[in-house]
């Protein structure tokens, strides 16, 4: 079954698919597949023709409201995002400190080194924090948006001044967090 996408108070347009040239048929066909699959791991499928959105969907338990395992497909998206947010202004350079972005951070509870911790660390997962000094701690503990950055950086026992590659949440997460504000 295909819905419309819900206007929401945002600036995205939305239109039917019915009015946009594309093979109709095969997207429904899809959604049916993914709908019908029980080892479907797809949560949620957005499609933009022209700067309109004309599919919204969600699987599984996956919601609007509801944070998605984006995995590797967030660097791309976030690069993207952040570029837009240099484009507009909002963000001066990735050679900008991340700290610069949350000023009400205590600063006193941050190890040596954090300070040089900048936008382009977090985009190419280099920003020196090991997922080690968190993950063991993370739990399930849920956060609110103002207190997750100054948890996430609290947990930081050391910045490797190297900053060697390291795949975890935390670079993709700052990001976010700075695009949010």
């Amino acid at each position: 079954i295909y819905l419309v996408p819900e206007k929401r108070d945002d600036s995205i347009k939305v239109s039917d698919l019915s009015k946009v040239d594309c093979d109709k048929k095969a997207l429904v066909d899809l959604i049916h597949r993914i709908e019908t699959n029980v080892d479907n791991r797809i949560d949620s499928m957005l499609i933009a023709k022209d700067g309109t959105l004309v599919l919204e969907r969600y699987f599984r338990r996956a919601h609007i409201d509801k944070r998605h395992a984006a995995r590797s497909i967030i660097k791309g998206v976030l690069s993207l995002c952040v570029g837009k947010a240099i484009d507009l202004g909002a963000i001066k350079s990735v050679d900008d400190p991340i700290l610069q972005y949350f000023p009400k951070i205590d600063r006193t509870k941050l190890v040596d080194g954090i300070d040089k911790w900048t936008i382009k660390d977090s985009l190419t997962f280099s920003s020196g924090l090991d997922q080690k000094d968190y993950k063991s701690r993370l739990g399930n503990q849920r956060f609110k948006r103002d207190t997750h950055v100054a948890w996430l950086l609290e947990q930081a026992t050391v910045i490797d001044e190297n900053k060697p590659f390291g795949y975890g949440y935390h670079d993709p997460t700052i990001i976010n967090h700075i695009l949010s504000n």
